[in-house]
Formats: C-alpha cells, structure tokens, sequence
C-alpha cells in the first residue's frame, strides 16, 4: 500500500479531526469502518475488497455462534472451520497459480493447465488487498473463539 498519496493524506485530513470530534465509541467505530471501507475501495476495487469483507462477516457470525454455544463441543469445532475457510481463502487467492502451475503440473499437466484456466477466470488480477494480514488476523480472531468454547 502506497501511504504517500495525495489521496491518502487527504483521506487523513478529513478523518482524523473526525474521528477526534466524535464522543460515543459506536460512532467512531463505524466512522473508521467507512474510511476503511473507502480506503481499500479506493486502492484494491471492490474485487479486493469483498472477500475481505465475506471472511469478516463468516468470521463475526461463527464467533456469535460460538458465543450462543458457549462451552459447547459443536462451538469449537464451528471455530476450528472458520479457520479453515479463512485459511482455504488465502490458499485460493495467493497460492493456486503456484500449485496448479509448480505443483499439479508435475503429475499431470493438461488437468493442471485446464484447472489454471479455470481459476483464472474467477479470480482477480491481483489477490486482495492485505489477505495475508485479514487472514492472520480473522484465524486468530476464530483461534480465540475456540479457546473460549472449551472453557
């Protein structure tokens, strides 16, 4: 990410005294929720930016999930998945070309030219913006969630 914009400081000029003028937490959190949202927006395109926002929300609903199920067997292992879809998510937006390519088209490369081709056509030009970081962060989110359920 490029942070030496002119986009970029105007977008701080405008939300930092924003930020600093609203009281109530719930304001300023959905105020940093906006200007995030516009700021991956703005450098990723919505293609970079919607399965960020898919694995927050499948994250935030298994962790309510979790929470309803409190120490329930069933709501740890409802976290362990969330993990797991994140983890697939990462997987498929930054290492298919590479397994597909590197590694399946050792044993056989016409499936893995033919299953290229297919990932390219549904994927974007360039993974999304900070997968590596959202992913990290949603598994720690879902790991937490976990360690509660088997309390």
């Amino acid at each position: 990410m490029i942070f030496c914009t002119y986009w970029f400081l105007l977008a701080i000029v405008i939300f930092l005294p924003l930020y600093w003028l609203i009281k109530k937490p719930q304001l300023r959190l959905f105020l940093l929720l906006v200007f995030s949202a516009i700021f991956h927006t703005h450098f990723a395109g919505p293609a970079g930016v919607i399965p960020i926002v898919v694995l927050a929300l499948i994250t935030y609903l298994i962790g309510l999930a979790c929470h309803a199920l409190k120490a329930n067997r069933l709501a740890g292992w409802l976290c362990i998945s969330g993990m797991v879809i994140v983890a697939a998510a990462l997987i498929f937006y930054k290492y298919s070309f590479f397994i597909l390519n590197d590694v399946m088209a050792l044993v056989n490369k016409p499936l893995a030219d033919y299953f290229a081709s297919q990932v390219q056509a549904g994927m974007p030009a360039a993974p999304p913006l900070a997968i590596s970081f959202f992913a990290l962060s949603l598994s720690i989110i879902s790991l937490k969630c976990a360690g509660v359920a088997h309390r």
